[in-house]
């Protein structure tokens, strides 16, 4: 049976989205008029959407791993093994190499690379090895 309309998730879903787009237009109004009340900064407003845009990048660039044509478990390997400013190279080794998870190898591909930090717990350590 199919819930009532108001009880719908994907007719909730659709509402949250709309009332999200309303109230950004609204408030990046807000923020260009000259009206009293309002923040009045005209075309000063493009240093805000800019500066969010430089943020964005910055966290993507030294936050987000390269897995571009990497199965599951080599993104796994990759993981463990590489940290995100360094997946594009890691990753065309794995490549290159044609690394799997069943390979005990793959595990510790990187390990000499990247030894065990001195604040991380032992136990920690020997759970990622496994």
């Amino acid at each position: 049976m199919r819930p009532k309309k108001s009880q719908d998730p994907l007719t909730a879903d659709a509402r949250g989205h709309t009332n999200h787009r309303a109230s950004f237009r609204y408030n990046t109004l807000e923020l260009v008029d000259d009206k009293p009340g309002s923040a009045g900064l005209g075309s000063n407003v493009f240093w805000i959407w800019g500066g969010c845009c430089v943020a964005c990048f910055i966290f993507t660039f030294f936050f987000i791993y390269e897995t571009k044509g990497l199965a599951l478990e080599q993104v796994d390997i990759l993981y463990r093994n590489s940290n995100a400013l360094h997946s594009n190279k890691f990753r065309k080794q794995i490549l290159d190499e044609n690394l799997h998870d069943e390979d005990k190898e793959a595990y510790y591909a990187g390990a000499q690379k990247n030894p065990v930090e001195k604040g991380e717990h032992r136990e920690d350590a020997i759970m990622r090895d496994l």
